[in-house]
């Protein structure tokens, strides 16, 4: 449906610049086309935010949910959407709703301490990423619900950059090093 869809806005656009002249119509149409182009997921791109940035697929980009009296931030490939918070330490728990179902890690992400959670295969549940002393005094959270694509969704935990980070101390994060068992760093 969404060729389709691209197909269409293709067309249209190409028969609405056939008045243009020779070759800057065809210019025109061709860069319009490759416009509405979706990313390519096997492709990789850096989405750079005013504090940190990450690694994402070609297919995700950002977004802006506008609530009644907030704002929240985040990316999404149209499936799975993660939204983030860079703020003062809170102190909150991050782990503060453990359920059944989730398992969690402690990590290292680009040199700085991390914890994980993801839903148990085959549940639904929270996908997160707690960095609780990203620089001096603030903590960064990645969170996103019912997630179809755990594997991009950590790579892309594990992608996340800000001053001071240290690419070469980012060990590989697999399923093994998860368990039921939430570290006790983590409260």
């Amino acid at each position: 449906m969404r060729i389709i869809s691209h197909v269409t806005k293709f067309l249209l656009k190409r028969h609405l610049l056939v008045r243009f002249s020779g070759g800057v119509g065809y210019l025109l149409t061709v860069l319009l086309f490759f416009s509405d182009c979706q990313g390519d997921p096997k492709k990789t791109k850096v989405l750079r935010f005013r504090q940190f940035e990450i690694t994402v697929p070609g297919n995700w980009h950002r977004y802006t949910w506008e609530l009644a009296d907030a704002e929240m931030n985040g990316i999404t490939n149209e499936i799975d959407s993660i939204w983030y918070e860079y703020n003062a330490m809170t102190k909150t728990p991050f782990f503060l709703f453990k359920t059944e179902g989730q398992l969690y890690a402690a990590d290292t992400v680009n040199g700085l301490p991390a914890y994980i959670s993801i839903p148990d295969s085959g549940k639904v549940g929270f996908t997160r990423l707690l960095i609780p002393n990203i620089i001096e005094g603030y903590e960064f959270r990645m969170s996103g619900y019912d997630i179809k694509d755990t594997k991009s969704a950590l790579k892309i935990f594990k992608s996340v950059m800000v001053a001071g980070s240290d690419a070469t101390k980012n060990p590989e994060l697999t399923l093994k090093n998860f368990s039921t068992i939430v570290p006790a760093e983590a409260y």
